[in-house]
C-alpha cells in the first residue's frame, strides 16, 4: 500500500478570539515588523499514512479532522497537500 504525507492546517474561526494572536502581533511590532496588521496562530499536522490512492489519503485526512483533530465549534481546517512518499 502506498504511503502519503498529508499536511493539515487548523485555525480558529474568525469570530473566535485567540489571545495569542494579539500577543504575537504586539511582539512583532516591538521587533520593528510594523507592517503586520493581523496574524492568526494555528496548528499544522503533518500526517504520514498509508492509503490506496492520493484521493483516498485525502478522504482519510478529512475524516481524521472531522473525528478527532479539529474542534468544529471553534476551528476550521484545510487539507493543504497530499503527496506520495518515496
Amino acid at each position: 500500500m502506498p504511503k502519503f504525507k498529508t499536511t493539515v492546517h487548523v485555525f480558529r474561526k474568525p469570530a473566535v478570539l485567540n489571545p495569542a494572536d494579539g500577543e504575537i502581533r504586539q511582539a512583532l511590532h516591538k521587533l520593528d515588523f510594523h507592517g503586520v496588521e493581523k496574524i492568526s496562530a494555528g496548528e499544522c499536522f503533518m500526517i504520514m499514512h498509508n492509503a490506496d490512492s492520493q484521493d483516498s489519503a485525502r478522504v482519510d485526512a478529512e475524516n481524521m479532522c472531522k473525528r478527532l483533530l479539529v474542534n468544529h465549534v471553534s476551528s476550521v481546517y484545510t487539507v493543504e497537500s497530499v503527496t506520495p512518499c518515496q
